[in-house]
């Protein structure tokens, strides 16, 4: 699974494959796996937070706990998938810094979705 975000201006595709595993086992000397499902503490935050527009509608917006957010987590899962779909990258350190702002609240979602989907297993009836 691959997604582009834009990040401080730049395109930035993040890449979900079976190689994250090993890139980010080689890199941080962690489990991808169990790292990526520590996010669900994270995910298990998001309420829906009643919002009432200056037309006077109401509409429902996602509010998550970032009290139960590991910012270094998420950094280096964003590296390793950004890392997997250009290998060409800094690593992440330097990666980081080439950024003047890095919106956590942006990329969280759509990287959570894809390590879910990633991780799914699937099962046919046949």
């Amino acid at each position: 699974m691959e997604k582009t975000i834009t990040i401080d201006g730049k395109p930035i595709t993040f890449k979900c494959t079976g190689g994250c595993l090993y890139r980010y086992q080689q890199q941080f000397n962690k489990s991808f796996l169990a790292d990526a499902a520590s996010l669900s503490n994270f995910d298990e935050s998001k309420k829906k937070k009643k919002v009432k527009q200056p037309d006077g509608k109401i509409t429902f917006q996602d509010e998550y706990d970032f009290t139960k957010l590991n910012l270094e987590l998420v950094y280096n899962l964003a590296w390793t998938m950004a890392k997997t779909a250009d290998p060409s990258i800094p690593d992440p350190q330097a990666w980081l810094d080439s950024f003047d702002t890095f919106p956590i609240v942006k990329i969280i979602e759509p990287i959570m979705d894809m390590l879910q989907k990633s991780i799914e297993i699937s099962t046919k009836n046949g």
